[in-house]
């Protein structure tokens, strides 16, 4: 296993609040930070050591981060898995890898991931066209939470839904039609009555060692 020591440069693709509190505690462990965001001053690029401002997709922008990073992360799971796979095509240490990006940007693939391994998730069903949603209501009924496969997060591309019309709906106004696509589109889960939410963050390294940060 290769040590990335303080010093070293890690780039970031993504520039924004996720990507500026891992900057600012990179810094104070001594690392220097490289960004690639297309917005000029985003806000990890205020705290980086440089940003480089380009689309995510912009091979040489792309080459030029990994060219100047001992590794590099991405911040959030919306940057183009292309874009990861091509920096691993070129010998560049990426962390998480495009194949975890690949999961994790698509919340069909996440559930079906998370639900293969025997953990809890709630009841879900792929959506492809009306029809689906018609099935999964009488399936697993309402409420219901309608989510994007795709492209959302931060409560971004999900609907709480209570009857078949407010589902009929939001399926409509995000190009769901009768005509069954050839990926799902959005999943239907089942609505969880909940008091609070948690969030445990959890580690490995490349030795398989696991680090779980307190509450």
């Amino acid at each position: 296993m290769t040590i990335i020591e303080p010093g070293c440069t890690i780039g970031v693709l993504g520039g924004g609040q996720l990507g500026r509190m891992l900057t600012l505690e990179a810094k104070r462990m001594g690392y220097r930070v490289i960004t690639l965001d297309p917005e000029p001053d985003a806000p990890c690029g205020q705290v980086a050591d440089a940003q480089i401002v380009a689309p995510y997709d912009d091979r040489e922008a792309v080459a030029q981060l990994g060219g100047r990073s001992a590794v590099v992360t991405y911040e959030f799971e919306n940057v183009p898995a292309a874009s990861v796979q091509w920096l691993e095509a070129e010998g560049r240490r990426v962390c998480p890898s495009s194949a975890i990006l690949a999961i994790t940007q698509n919340r069909w693939r996440e559930k079906t991931f998370l639900a293969d391994l025997g953990l809890g998730v709630p009841r879900f069903r792929a959506i492809a066209s009306v029809e689906d949603g018609e099935r999964a209501a009488r399936e697993i009924g309402f409420p219901a939470v309608l989510k994007m496969v795709c492209g959302g997060y931060d409560g971004k591309g999900q609907t709480l839904v209570r009857t078949p019309e407010e589902a009929q709906q939001t399926l409509r106004r995000w190009g769901i039609s009768e005509s069954a696509s050839a990926q799902p589109r959005a999943i239907w889960e089942q609505w969880v009555p909940f008091v609070k939410e948690v969030s445990m963050i959890g580690v490995r390294d490349e030795r398989g060692m696991i680090l779980t940060y307190p509450l």
